[in-house]
């Protein structure tokens, strides 16, 4: 369930104004209708989503690639300690997933699935002790590389 919410954040930061709220697109019977949703946190029994560059949180042992920035200021957090952050920096999908795998590797943490697809790479690795997992979502388009890293 907690992965439900951060998917459906991670959905509303790619449909983002980058103006301070988020934009979903929607309706029945063909018509549209605007979501907006506001900076102020969105908080559900399984945790929070916060929109803003201060709020970054990546899970432990985790830092941000270098030189990248918060992708339309977005990140959660669930009450049983998972984070969730978004990224966007110039740079080479390659090089990125390299970045993070060698923090996971650094931790013990053995990649348990990768699957790519068109521009899109997933990967997950699991902590050792078995307290969880962290999970890779990183998409090439153009120069640019954007993504999400979630878990605990």
């Amino acid at each position: 369930m907690r992965e439900t919410g951060l998917m459906a954040a991670l959905l509303l930061m790619a449909c983002s104004s980058g103006e301070g709220q988020a934009v979903a697109r929607g309706g029945d019977q063909g018509s549209q209708a605007d979501v907006v949703t506001p900076r102020a946190p969105v908080r559900d029994g399984a945790g929070e989503t916060k929109f803003g560059d201060d709020n970054q949180q990546y899970p432990k042992g985790f830092s941000p690639y270098p030189g990248s920035r918060p992708a339309r200021n977005f990140s959660a957090s669930t009450y049983d300690g998972g984070t969730a952050a978004s990224f966007e920096v110039d740079a080479k999908v390659a090089d990125v997933i390299a970045h993070f795998r060698k923090q996971a590797e650094a931790q013990g943490m053995k990649i348990t699935g990768q699957v790519e697809g068109g521009s899109t790479t997933i990967f997950v690795a699991d902590r050792p002790d078995g307290s969880g997992d962290v999970k890779f979502t990183i998409i090439q388009s153009g120069n640019r590389v954007m993504g999400a890293v979630m878990g605990k």
